[in-house]
């Protein structure tokens, strides 16, 4: 299962720089934003984007027994996305409601990564 939730959040690291280039970039300069705010925006989503591609990278080689971290990397990958969705729970119910809506199944794969590492760890 810690296979399947590296691969899982592979593709969400994938996916959250894609959708960052492709889809908020492009709506910020349509705004206006430009100079150090863009840039600001664009290095925020590579820095998730890359940090999740490491975490699952090293969940995926822990998985196949190229590194001895197993419980180590399924936890960790654990916790820095249960963090993470937490902060964006909080802040999109403080400010922003409407980006729960759009952010559903984006939320199911986070929940379904997460649910997936805890079952590795319980067997």
């Amino acid at each position: 299962m810690s296979l399947l939730s590296g691969c899982f959040l592979f593709l969400l690291g994938i996916a959250h720089i894609l959708y960052g280039e492709k889809v908020q970039l492009p709506q910020l300069k349509a705004e206006g934003a430009g100079g150090e705010s863009l840039y600001s925006v664009k290095i925020m989503i590579f820095q998730g984007g890359v940090l999740l591609l490491f975490l699952s990278s090293f969940q995926i080689l822990s998985s196949l027994g190229i590194f001895p971290f197993l419980i180590f990397a399924t936890t960790l990958s654990s916790i820095v996305v249960s963090l993470n969705f937490l902060t964006f729970i909080s802040i999109a119910l403080l400010k922003r409601q409407e980006l729960l809506k759009s952010a559903i199944p984006q939320m199911i794969f986070v929940i379904v990564v997460v649910l997936l590492n805890i079952l590795s760890l319980l067997n």
